[in-house]
């Protein structure tokens, strides 16, 4: 056990060494201005399933200094996904924003089932996750130490507010699982907006290339989307989608 302990030990190590010199062969091409050859690395990395927020806004510059902004805008939007507070993430995806053809806002108005949402312009998901756990154990733990010195009101009051705090994060994390806010850009120079999940529906509207959506749904190659404006339609999924979430 302990030898199978040290092997999986031993591979854990020798995989995150070889994605960190893959890391810095892309990083060294993005350096030497062939963004071109950075952005393939970089996506070596991410369809091997290596989702960090760093990669992506590389990748995410990367396609800027290439004029790809479609593709520059979905990277990003990724990047934030993983990167909520980072001020450079902030500044380029505002930089982007600024540069597409459609006004549109890469923040979408907030609907009445997502009054807690605020909480993801500061915290990722996974981060929430974690202090839900540690809530949990510090505030179970609180609890019990007041059971053994009842003296110390504190301890139940402090226990008390981190177990609020806790359920707070769960519905929070449940309307986020029910309500999944999964974004995209247009990378195509542009697209039609249909009335439906084909062709031959009516086509609202046309977007192009950048402009940021919710996906709400994918149904036979098509994207159901939401823009900031209000408005909604279906694109053909080729024409955009972030690259965090390749399929719904």
């Amino acid at each position: 056990m302990l030898r199978l302990f040290l092997l999986l030990a031993i591979s854990g190590v020798a995989q995150g060494a070889g994605l960190s010199a893959r890391i810095a062969v892309a990083n060294q091409a993005f350096d030497a201005g062939d963004y071109r050859q950075a952005v393939v690395h970089y996506q070596e990395i991410i369809a091997d399933g290596h989702r960090n927020g760093h990669i992506y806004y590389n990748l995410g510059v990367a396609y800027h200094r290439l004029q790809e902004i479609g593709q520059s805008m979905a990277s990003l939007l990724a990047a934030r996904h993983y990167l909520p507070r980072d001020p450079d993430v902030a500044f380029n995806l505002k930089f982007v924003e600024d540069r597409i053809s459609d006004k549109l806002n890469t923040v979408m108005p907030r609907r009445f089932y997502e009054v807690l949402d605020f909480i993801s312009d500061y915290l990722s998901e996974r981060e929430v996750s974690f202090a839900t756990l540690a809530f949990l154990g510090l505030g179970l733990l609180l609890l019990t130490l007041y059971l053994f010195h009842r003296q110390l009101l504190f301890l139940m009051k402090l226990g008390v507010l981190l177990l609020a705090l806790v359920v707070l994060s769960l519905i929070y994390l449940q309307v986020k699982a029910r309500f999944p806010e999964y974004w995209g850009a247009v990378v195509a120079p542009s697209t039609k907006v249909y009335s439906g999940p084909r062709d031959s529906n009516m086509t609202l509207f046309i977007l192009h290339e950048g402009a940021p959506f919710v996906i709400e749904q994918e149904t036979n190659g098509f994207l159901k989307i939401r823009l900031s404006d209000g408005k909604k339609g279906w694109v053909a999924a080729d024409s955009g989608r972030s690259f965090l979430y390749p399929s719904l």
